[in-house]
């Protein structure tokens, strides 16, 4: 399953509707801290895609993946997010260019998915 975390609304849908039509479950949230007690309430999750910085006194999306990794110690990170951000990003997770293209985005969930799933073997 994959989370999508960001606070753009045509962000959130356009790469929803790419994820979902390479054939990935995909639920979304446009506030980290929802997204944060529903994935934490939530079944198995593989990837999380987010952006770094959300409004004051919500978690930012580095600490949302950091937090997340303990009850998903496998999950993937990927930020969608400005390239200067990458030196804050290195061990968390992978940074795609935003604004990307929606394959540049599809491409490191579709790997992770499959990464998955030959552990699960």
């Amino acid at each position: 399953s994959v989370a999508i975390v960001h606070d753009d609304p045509l962000f959130l849908g356009i790469a929803a509707a790419a994820l979902r039509d390479a054939g990935h479950d995909v639920v979304a949230f446009d506030d980290s801290m929802t997204a944060l007690n529903e994935i934490n309430a939530a079944g198995h999750f593989e990837v999380l895609i987010t952006r770094v910085s959300f409004p004051e006194g919500k978690p930012n999306g580095a600490s949302l993946a950091l937090v997340l990794r303990n009850k998903y110690p496998r999950l993937k990170a990927i930020f969608a997010a400005r390239a200067e951000w990458q030196t804050h990003l290195e061990g968390i997770g992978e940074l795609i260019p935003h604004p990307g293209d929606m394959p540049q985005l599809v491409a490191p969930v579709t790997r992770a998915a499959e990464e998955g799933r030959r552990s699960s073997i």
